[in-house]
């Protein structure tokens, strides 16, 4: 699950064996205004495994360009 709120996305993964969802996830600016990010609707922000490493990765579209956040596995880099 995938939110987005103050300047940050935050994630959530869903774990079945206990039906909760655990290990969120924030990195403060990712998501805001002054990089692009302005509408959700105009801005989509994907999760796919883009490398094959097993880890969701963040693929965002922002006014200026695609953007592509690799996941460290508890946090995200920076967009590439």
């Amino acid at each position: 699950m995938v939110g987005f709120g103050g300047g940050a996305a935050y994630c959530n993964a869903y774990d079945p064996g206990s039906n909760t969802f655990v290990g969120v996830v924030g990195k403060a600016g990712f998501f805001s205004s002054n990089v692009g990010y302005n509408d959700i609707n105009l801005n989509p922000i994907y999760m796919a495994d883009l490398d094959g490493d097993g880890k969701k990765d963040m693929v965002a579209f922002a006014n200026n360009g695609l953007f592509t956040h690799k996941s460290l596995g508890s946090d995200f880099a920076d967009r590439t």
